[in-house]
């Protein structure tokens, strides 16, 4: 009832809504350094293709869909819309050429889209989280959007070749170590690390009230898995 105006004239008026079908998607997307690691594809090159499915799907459905690009700092950030020129303009941000982060400022970019997404809208994430500090942020982002986490990673990162010594740089740190890839030790604690690692993740992300997937090697794995 609309109760102002009902005692004004006396009479009864009731309020009719029309409701608003139309999604807002935003594609946040890490292109830091560290997502350069994978062979034959890196996780940048899934990332981007991930992102660009994502875009064709709410294309088909008419959806409104933006996308932010950041490593460090944000590198690129497009406004969800549905307009006709909208698909082109973010798959032609997706295929630029660019120099990568040496860093991973995850807490901003979260900080950032909390300020600029003024509407609820359903938000991909999509990291291979080498980061810290914004396990907070993500409870605030979640509050008020439907967050969905997109971890990056690659089979080969448990189950390295057996290639004996290997010297690993971190990539976006000046640190480096020599490892024997045909030591059975070493190959048991990366795969260790890397499953607690994965654990803490889904921790942050359920403490977030928000969903995790992980894309390993195609990316319509997790899309048909959450499906099931």
């Amino acid at each position: 009832i609309h109760w102002k105006a009902t005692a004004r004239t006396g009479k009864a008026f009731v309020k009719s809504f029309e409701e608003d079908r139309q999604l807002r998607i935003l594609v946040a997307v890490d292109i830091s350094n560290s997502t350069n690691f994978g062979i034959p594809r890196t996780n940048h090159q899934k990332a981007l293709e991930f992102s660009a499915l994502i875009t064709t799907l709410t294309q088909k459905t008419q959806d409104n869909c933006g996308l932010l690009l950041f490593g460090n700092d944000i590198v690129e950030f497009i406004k969800p819309s549905s307009k006709r020129t909208q698909f082109r303009r973010i798959l032609s941000a997706l295929m630029t050429q660019r120099s990568h982060d040496r860093g991973t400022n995850l807490n901003g970019a979260i900080t950032y889209l909390r300020q600029h997404l003024k509407r609820s809208s359903v938000v991909f994430l999509i990291s291979d989280f080498y980061a810290t500090d914004y396990a907070d942020s993500l409870k605030t982002l979640s509050a008020k959007h439907d967050l969905i986490g997109v971890l990056l990673a690659d089979p080969d990162y448990e189950n390295l070749p057996r290639v004996g010594l290997v010297e690993f740089e971190d990539a976006e740190g000046a640190g480096k170590i020599l490892l024997d890839t045909s030591n059975e030790r070493i190959r048991t604690e990366l795969k260790k690390t890397s499953e607690t690692r994965r654990a803490e993740l889904k921790r942050i992300f359920n403490e977030a009230s928000s969903d995790l997937i992980e894309i390993k090697d195609h990316i319509l794995t997790p899309l048909i898995l959450s499906l099931i």
